[in-house]
């Protein structure tokens, strides 16, 4: 199942971000590989589920916000610019089947699946968290790193869709909080820039991955892609802004991970 598998690719995009630990990294890779090879048609439709290659419907908004989530966690963790991409692709179509232009909120079910009685929509959690809650926050994410502000604004109409009902019984919509708890928390923004395997660059992901930093915006440059931003000696340079200003950037992994505990 498509939206089961993004859930996992994330966490163990997490677990390598925080361990270094390569088979996670191998098996969340290898989840989004069978994904889109398997479970996405040559338009680019992500499809719900197989068995034994057998695939079935078009897949649900869970399937397009879990995956999505599990793509921003691998692109967090190694920089991988195909990740972002393809997160940036699958949430544009996420936001043209699953969308609803009057109230707000996404729909459960895409705009050209077989025809239902109600198309409902909601963010309720339960055992997993909603499809709403999670696509807001990949909207807020994808929207900070890209600067996106469009991203943004969608994101907020989602929590506005919904935030009555959060207000109401906020205990069964925990992830739609944390949602706009990133989107209301400083940001904390980062950017590396420097080439994306260099020893260096891994260390400072590892340094990153290692803290629970709520409002993480992580971007990477290459050497000349962005007007000012430099390695320093030929080695990846980490540029930190947060509270208002932005730091002298860093080229040691230990020395951004003390910033980093201090914003």
């Amino acid at each position: 199942m498509t939206a089961w598998n993004g859930l996992m690719i994330a966490a163990l995009a997490k677990g390598y971000a925080v361990t270094g630990e390569e088979s996670y990294r191998t098996a969340a890779e290898g989840g989004i590989r069978f994904i889109l090879e398997h479970l996405q048609t040559p338009a680019g439709r992500l499809l719900r589920s197989s068995h034994r290659g057998a695939v079935s419907v078009p897949a649900f908004l869970e399937d397009y916000a879990f995956f999505v989530h599990g793509l921003i966690g691998l692109y967090e963790a190694t920089l991988d610019r195909t990740r972002l991409d393809d997160a940036l692709r699958l949430t544009l179509e996420m936001l043209r089947l699953f969308g609803e232009k009057e109230e707000g909120g996404l729909y459960d079910t895409g705009s050209d699946a077989e025809e239902v009685l109600v198309r409902t929509k909601g963010a309720d959690d339960g055992v997993i968290p909603s499809g709403n809650s999670v696509a807001a926050l990949n909207l807020f994410r994808l929207g900070r790193i890209t600067a996106d502000d469009g991203l943004v604004r969608e994101g907020e109409r989602l929590l506005r869709a919904f935030m009555g009902s959060a207000a109401r019984q906020p205990a069964g919509h925990l992830y739609l909080l944390s949602a706009l708890d990133y989107f209301t928390a400083p940001a904390v923004e980062v950017t590396l820039v420097g080439r994306r395997d260099a020893p260096e660059t891994v260390a400072m992901l590892r340094a990153i991955g290692r803290r629970f930093i709520p409002g993480l915006v992580l971007r990477f440059a290459g050497e000349g892609e962005k007007e000012g931003l430099t390695t320093i000696d030929g080695k990846t340079a980490a540029y930190v802004c947060a509270k208002g200003a932005c730091r002298p950037p860093l080229a040691d992994a230990g020395e951004l991970g003390k910033l980093l505990d201090e914003v």
